[in-house]
């Protein structure tokens, strides 16, 4: 089970700016604020894999536990939130429960999304 909470306030939330990405070759999403991709155009999931999963040692941290929290600073595009609940799923007891927490101080908007 996880549990995914979304604050009323913040529901259909568009933050009050110019678009800050430009999608670049090979769909590659990049933030014009911090002159920096959100991920690799060549993997995203690898790098997911690579750094945050592995470098977290997940699913290990969460076996024989029965609830995991994760607490993450910069929540971009989900990618990280995505592929940890997948690999929760394939991999936790039915009984185990994720607690996913994240922040993002500026979130994509629904037309940035949808890009």
């Amino acid at each position: 089970m996880i549990d995914i909470l979304l604050p009323q306030a913040l529901v259909g939330f568009i933050p009050p700016r110019p678009f800050f990405f430009a999608i670049q070759k090979r769909y590659m999403i990049k933030s014009e604020k911090f002159n920096d991709i959100y991920f690799s155009a060549d993997g995203g999931m690898d790098e997911t894999r690579h750094v945050f999963l592995d470098g977290n040692h997940l699913p290990k941290a969460w076996e024989d536990r029965d609830e995991f929290t994760i607490a993450e600073t910069g929540f971009g595009t989900g990618l990280n939130f995505l592929c940890v609940w997948k690999l929760f799923e394939e991999t936790a007891e039915q009984n185990q429960k994720l607690h996913f927490i994240s922040v993002e101080k500026y979130p994509l908007s629904k037309v940035e999304i949808k890009h």
